[in-house]
């Protein structure tokens, strides 16, 4: 009697353990979560910029490691040219002064679109590219940005941000960009703070 008691109980038990240890099964299975990238505590560059970045003149793009501010080529120079427009040079001086007051080298990066362009004095578009770089370097150097931050690479079309396939994407491919790497200490405590205001 007291055999098939307990018998009786055990299988009773067993019934009501397995979804438990089920549960608890799946539970040590279940894949690791991935962490949640960690966002760029802004503003950084943004900040100093929003008249221009509101105005459309720059677009300004803050990551943990680095600040990138993006000029459109239209309006920035002339069709053919590495020469800046006169009403840009406001802007470059507003671009040095927010570069100043952040550490960290900086990168001058200039891109052309798709079609090809001869000239004398541009035997291609990686030498258009160049030459619009180093012109928006050493405005910046000019304005107050200091000769051993700062560097322009000439791009060309290799690096396009939309298809070259009509000429209102040409024309956003055409550009500038400024991108200032971080130091490690700031990028160390922008992440650091974009932690703490997770919940």
């Amino acid at each position: 009697v007291l055999l098939a008691v307990y018998l009786g109980l055990t299988f009773a038990l067993s019934g009501h353990s397995d979804p438990v240890f089920g549960a608890i099964q799946s539970l040590r299975l279940a894949p690791p979560v991935p962490p949640t990238p960690i966002p760029a505590a802004k503003p950084r560059l943004a900040q100093f910029l929003q008249a221009d970045i509101r105005s459309g003149l720059v677009a300004v793009r803050d990551e943990i490691d680095r600040s990138v501010i993006t000029l459109r080529g239209d309006g920035l120079f002339d069709a053919g040219s590495a020469s800046l427009s006169e009403n840009r040079e406001a802007i470059m001086k507003r671009i040095a002064q927010a570069l100043v007051q952040v550490p960290g080298n900086v990168l001058v990066t200039g891109h052309t679109d798709n079609q090809p362009i001869r000239s004398m004095r541009f035997p291609s578009n990686w030498h258009l590219s160049q030459e619009r770089a180093d012109t928006v370097r050493d405005l910046l150097q000019a304005n107050g940005v200091a000769k051993e931050r700062i560097r322009s690479e000439g791009r060309a079309d290799g690096e396009p941000v939309v298809d070259n396939t009509t000429p209102s994407n040409r024309a956003v491919n055409r550009r500038v960009e400024v991108i200032l790497f971080v130091a490690r200490d700031n990028a160390i405590a922008t992440a650091n703070a974009a932690q703490e205001t997770q919940p």
